[in-house]
């Protein structure tokens, strides 16, 4: 799951550094993605072997937070002014 967050965030800083190829973006939406589908996998791995169990879901949790804030930040395109920015 954090291998594939770190695959999106390199697919966003290679589009941003970039001319806006149709390729830089459809390599940033494929990394994305890919990442969204392991974290769903694992989401449902770690509910089955947990359960409900508050203990196991406070570390894996706060993976979990890390994660999504990294793939909301690469989901999103940069507005003009972040560009320039950049």
């Amino acid at each position: 799951m954090l291998a594939r967050t770190a695959s999106a965030t390199e697919a966003y800083t290679v589009w941003v550094a970039s001319a806006d190829r149709p390729t830089d973006r459809r390599r940033l939406a494929d990394t994305v993605r890919a990442a969204d589908d392991a974290l769903s996998r694992a989401l449902a791995r770690e509910q089955d072997r947990w359960g409900s169990d508050p203990t196991q879901w406070l570390t894996f949790g706060m993976t979990l937070a890390m994660s999504q804030r990294i793939l909301a930040e690469v989901g999103r395109p940069l507005g003009s002014v972040e560009r320039e920015r950049v």
